[in-house]
């Protein structure tokens, strides 16, 4: 039994693994924060943030594998995220923007958290992507039978995906490591650098927003 169960694990484990890495991989917020946290010389906070945020995900694709399939589900949870997240993500626009020379970003990014591992948390809970992301790719992987509802599936499942998504924001921070040593030089650049991607993320998230969730409905006003 255990040799037979082995060949289906691995592959819900390689093909879980690769959809989040891919998915992942692309400039975020989260990897955005990771790297901005790396290169001002704070890579233990960077790796915290990630876990944290790894963690967040985890849970939200077992709770949606769990609880809920694709439908209207999806739509009420992003029409509540999607305003707060794009909010966030201004404010840490605002934040790298009219940072201080010293570097002083990251874990004192917002008042009150004093943790990297908090912010990585409440980054995590604002991602409004992951959402219809995991919800698209559950429903594929149950309609391919790739995952059951058994233990081992769905933990071989859920721990490929976080063991992806931290591989892969880890790009950035061992990335950022080698940018750190110009970061005192190139401090001013950089926030900018950050601010304007933090902004193009919000301008994103409000047109994929509004095209999504009003723009249908104001046609038919």
């Amino acid at each position: 039994m255990v040799t037979k169960n082995r060949p289906t694990l691995l592959k819900i484990f390689f093909a879980a693994f690769g959809v989040s890495f891919l998915g992942s991989l692309p400039l975020g917020t989260i990897t955005t924060t990771s790297l901005q946290l790396t290169v001002s010389g704070k890579v233990t906070s960077a790796f915290l943030f990630t876990l944290a945020t790894v963690l967040v995900e985890m849970a939200v694709v077992l709770l949606l594998l769990k609880k809920f399939k694709v439908g209207t589900f999806s739509d009420r949870i992003e029409k509540g995220i999607y305003p707060f997240a794009i909010l966030f993500i201004l404010f840490l626009a605002v934040k790298a923007f009219f940072d201080d020379p010293s570097g002083s970003y990251g874990v004192q990014a917002i008042e009150g958290l004093n943790s990297a591992f908090l912010l990585g948390i409440v980054i995590g809970i604002l991602n409004p992507l992951q959402i219809p992301y995991w919800l698209a790719w559950n429903n594929i992987f149950l309609k391919k039978r790739l995952v059951n509802e058994s233990l081992s599936a769905v933990s071989t499942y859920i721990l490929a995906i976080g063991l992806a998504s931290f591989l892969a924001v880890s790009v950035y921070i061992i990335g950022g490591t080698y940018i750190s040593k110009y970061y005192e030089e190139y401090n001013y650049t950089l926030n900018i650098i950050f601010g304007i991607i933090y902004l193009a993320l919000a301008s994103y998230l409000t047109i994929h927003f509004y095209k999504k969730h009003y723009q249908s409905a104001l046609k038919n006003v």
